[in-house]
């Protein structure tokens, strides 16, 4: 049954010519008058447009140049419209693709879509309902980018912030590795060089490992101590005035001993200043990695080469007298207090009094820049000043880890500066060992406020991902026009509700509906009421919908209703209400209240009695024909033919 294609008229699109612009066409077709057409109504519209006339000049330009949507022939001289929908499908599958044809069958049509099609057209196609096609494909395509380029953008954000944590993990550690090591571990060599690189002092391990004496080492210079390969990094090492020259980091040679044997060695420099700021030297720090032996026994450092490590650390480093909590809690352990989570949660002002009690008593650098103060007096003293509200959560979990015998803890809590502002930290502590002479921890504390910004900064894009990936679902399975379920919907659904159908042994019925004389309609009245009627006829069948029906528009003025346990009876019934009910809808124009009729066409599937579901569209839509036949504004069912009519029909499915 020929059928009319119906969509808004041409002067409804001209407000999407500018989004179009961007988007390129390439129209595969060998008749070359539908292309002139193609191509002038589209380029019209603001498209760029391209034309091949055989498959294999289009996969020629699809490999050249990105195309935003194809029109493609079913039958092309060198190959079939599906094979290149599949050849697009695996090797561009952002591209949209619709089928033109001038024949299909149900096969084709199923086949396609299953193969990413968009959509399946027949011909003669008016260019109104073509562009409703192009423009919901386009729209489709522009969802499916966006998708992509919000998942790049997490997936830059998650490495970012992967990047950015594992970097201040790397620094927290380091800064930890290098104090704990030069606190309670010894340097191999450590000596002092003045701005012309002359060494002015040494250590007893510098000599034993230069097999020298030290008043022969003072004499020395830095080229001395090292061959000519390392001259570039002996001139790092030289300190100069303007702070540049004189600092090292990690760096691993090899220096030949006194006694001849070969060590790797890690060099540290550090610059040494005079009371007015000046650069008057730099310490440097060789340690031997090649046996990392009796470290405490080569602690010898002094107070001040001490500072230079505590004070250039990247972190904030605070040195805290904890000595009151530690008394209190040795306490309660005596009152026989063991469960100190049981004991934190009952006594939630302990945290409270205990910040009271813990004292910083030196802070360096990076500390007094991350609180905002402006001398290290600013920042001694009770502890309490740097707590907001939540901190006190945190502090009782550390005071547990604390009182349970860890060394090492980490927390990440809300901390204030001086003036008030909260930062988000990461707090990790280092408590001295039962019989170690250090009696203050060492707390260290990163500043990770950016980080936290990232993991906000994730959660939005993830939140605009889900909402974009809701969007395209619903376009993917709704008709623009009448908001109903759209043919691709409803073929998924058949498939699934008849395969259901039989397994359960359960009815199935379908109902196909067709405007009468819709193709008169729009040339008499145009098609913008053609495409109000059409909206209200859907208005009519999709408020009938039940909870398992499928209410889909099939294409042009023809609709679908697919019922699930429903018997062919009860589906008759129905469909002469939805007859009566549009009917009874009306339009207002200026020509008056226009109506318009309905012929439906119904079958069912009951016992088993189909063996697939095309049959079922064949049967019901055989009913639609003979509404038609009849005279219009009908309901019909093949079952009505005759038993003779019926069953020859039923014996050309099973054996045809």
């Amino acid at each position: 049954m020929k059928k009319a294609c119906n969509g808004p008229n041409y002067s409804s699109f001209t407000q999407k010519v500018v989004m179009s612009s961007q988007y390129f066409i390439l129209v595969i077709e060998d008749d070359l008058s539908l292309v002139q057409l193609l191509s002038e109504f589209f380029s019209s519209k603001g498209y760029h447009v391209d034309i091949a006339q055989k498959g294999a000049e289009a996969i020629d330009k699809l490999n050249g140049h990105v195309y935003d949507l194809l029109l493609i022939d079913l039958k092309l001289p060198d190959m079939n419209g599906i094979e290149l929908v599949k050849w697009v499908k695996d090797n561009s599958p952002d591209t949209i693709t619709v089928i033109l044809s001038g024949h299909a069958t149900i096969e084709m049509t199923l086949e396609a879509i299953s193969l990413g099609a968009f959509d399946f057209l027949i011909k003669p196609v008016q260019l109104a309902r073509l562009n409703i096609v192009v423009e919901n494909g386009l729209e489709r395509r522009k969802i499916i980018l966006q998708n992509k380029k919000l998942i790049q953008e997490l997936q830059i954000a998650k490495k970012d912030l992967e990047a950015r944590i594992r970097q201040r993990t790397e620094q927290l550690k380091k800064s930890e590795n290098k104090f704990r090591s030069l606190y309670d571990k010894a340097p191999d060599v450590y000596y002092t060089v003045n701005t012309r690189g002359q060494i002015i002092d040494c250590n007893k391990m510098a000599t034993e490992f230069f097999g020298t004496s030290k008043r022969k080492l003072k004499a020395m210079h830095l080229l001395d101590l090292y061959t000519s390969e390392y001259f570039e990094l002996v001139s790092k090492m030289v300190p100069t005035p303007d702070g540049k020259g004189g600092k090292v980091r990690h760096q691993e040679v090899k220096v030949k001993r006194g006694d001849g044997s070969i060590a790797d060695v890690e060099i540290n420099s550090n610059l040494l200043f005079d009371d007015n700021n000046k650069v008057i030297g730099a310490l440097t720090i060789q340690r031997n990695i090649t046996a990392r032996k009796k470290a405490e026994e080569r602690l010898r450092e002094s107070e001040e080469r001490y500072r230079t490590i505590f004070q250039t650390a990247e972190v904030g480093l605070i040195e805290m007298d904890y000595s009151h909590l530690k008394s209190t809690l040795e306490q309660l352990k005596d009152q026989g207090i063991n469960n100190w989570q049981d004991y934190a949660a009952h006594n939630p002002e302990f945290a409270r009094d205990a910040a009271r009690t813990i004292r910083s008593v030196d802070i360096n650098n990076a500390g007094i820049k991350l609180f905002k103060g402006e001398t290290k007096e600013d920042l001694l003293g009770p502890i309490h000043r740097f707590f907001v509200r939540e901190s006190y959560k945190s502090l009782s979990k550390i005071i547990v880890a604390i009182a349970s015998g860890h060394e090492t803890y980490h927390e990440e809590t809300v901390l204030q500066t001086l003036q008030g502002e909260k930062i988000h930290t990461l707090v990790s502590l280092s408590v001295p060992i039962e019989k170690s002479e250090l009696k203050n921890m060492l707390v260290s504390v990163v500043d990770i406020s950016e980080r936290k910004k990232v993991e906000e900064e994730k959660d939005l894009l993830l939140t605009k991902l889900h909402h974009l990936n809701k969007q395209l679902e619903t376009l993917a399975i709704t008709d623009g026009l009448t908001r109903l379920y759209n043919h691709r919907f409803f073929m998924e659904n058949l498939n699934r509700e008849f395969s259901r159908a039989q397994r359960l042994d359960q009815p199935l019925s379908l109902l196909i509906a067709d405007i009468d004389d819709f193709k008169n309609f729009n040339d008499t009245y145009g098609h913008h009421l053609g495409d109000e009627i059409l909206f209200r006829v859907a208005e009519v069948f999709g408020n009938s919908r039940r909870g398992s029906d499928i209410v889909a528009r099939y294409g042009g003025e023809e609709f679908v209703l697919l019922l699930p346990d429903t018997t062919l009876d009860k589906a008759l019934l129905l469909a002469e209400k939805l007859r009566q009910n549009v009917e009874k809808t009306a339009i207002e124009s200026p020509e008056g209240n226009l109506k318009v009729t309905v012929s439906l066409g119904a079958f069912a599937m009951d016992n088993n009695n189909l063996p697939n579901p095309k049959e079922l569209l064949i049967m019901a839509d055989k009913g639609l024909y003979m509404a038609k036949k009849g005279g219009k504004n009908k309901v019909c069912s093949a079952v009505e033919a005759g038993e003779e009519a019926y069953n020859g029909w039923k014996s050309q499915i099973f054996n045809g």
